[in-house]
């Protein structure tokens, strides 16, 4: 749940994480979208893109945006093909979409263990704080950051070793990284300034 904008009496409203996740690496992006369409989730998948670049094979549950989606790329691809002059450009941009049997999660389980682990923690991390669609936006950068800097080998023993390969280190060549903050109270009434909150909630979440 998230509010538009702040002030007392302002409704609530519900709101979607739309979460891709690297099948190589195990990094993850997080985009948050207001309603569940395949609008929607194109813009969400322009976002991703434009930031991390194009992906060849894309794999999803059987959703009816997910599925949207795909043909509109699929006929814009074709489109954009039939035109000389886009030919070359788009030649290394067409991308496999695949799709699991309806009603079937556990054939992506390598993606909802990655739902799974944002979803638990980030509940108890927010409790019940309301935050705006920027404020929220910003809170999954936050849980983004420390999600990739997770290591995904053998934590280092001595200080002369390496340092613990994480999935950031395949995205900015090194773990990734959030602004420093000093350590919040949790969530004490006390926490007037927004980014506190923020700061509280990416604190509480790295501890979970």
């Amino acid at each position: 749940m998230y509010k538009f904008t702040h002030g007392r009496g302002v409704k609530a409203t519900k709101g979607y994480i739309c979460s891709f996740v690297c099948i190589c690496t195990g990094a993850m992006h997080l985009e948050f979208v207001s309603v569940l369409t395949s609008l929607a989730f194109l813009n969400a998948f322009k976002r991703f893109i434009n930031r991390r670049g194009y992906c060849k094979v894309m794999f999803s549950d059987n959703g009816t945006n997910f599925v949207g989606v795909e043909k509109e790329l699929r006929n814009n691809f074709k489109r954009c093909m039939a035109d000389d002059t886009l030919r070359s450009f788009f030649a290394y941009s067409n991308i496999e979409w695949h799709f699991h049997h309806s009603a079937a999660p556990h054939m992506g389980g390598y993606w909802e263990t990655g739902i799974k682990r944002i979803k638990y923690h980030l509940k108890r991390a927010l409790g019940e704080t309301l935050l705006s669609f920027e404020e929220f936006s910003t809170v999954l950068t936050e849980v983004e950051a420390c999600v990739n800097s997770r290591p995904i080998c053998e934590n280092p023993k001595s200080a002369g070793d390496l340092k613990a390969l994480t999935p950031g280190h395949f995205i900015i060549g090194e773990p990734s990284k959030s602004l420093p903050a000093p350590e919040g109270k949790g969530f004490c009434g006390n926490l007037h300034q927004r980014w506190q909150v923020i700061s509280a909630i990416r604190q509480h979440f790295w501890r979970r």
